[in-house]
């Protein structure tokens, strides 16, 4: 789990403070899917999804586990906290 600038996501009136992704499917040539969570500061899960990644942006993954987080914020708008 990584901590990410505090964003309101959604319709939730709770802030997102922390994102949690992992990979729930790879053909470890073209594409994975990535499941992701928003928690609040409470650990009250804010939102869920699942976003692909095929194409150009699967042959960026190294296969090391800092790119689904990168990707997955990117896509949602989120600003990890390093």
């Amino acid at each position: 789990m990584k901590n990410i600038t505090p964003i309101q996501f959604t319709n939730s009136s709770t802030l997102a403070t922390m994102v949690r992704v992992t990979s729930i499917d790879d053909d470890f040539l073209t594409y994975a899917r990535f499941s992701w969570w928003l928690f609040g500061e409470n650990g009250c899960n804010v939102d869920t999804g699942i976003i692909n990644c095929d194409g150009e942006d699967y042959l960026e993954w190294t296969g090391d586990n800092e790119f689904p987080y990168i990707f997955v914020a990117e896509r949602l708008g989120l600003e990890l906290i390093t």
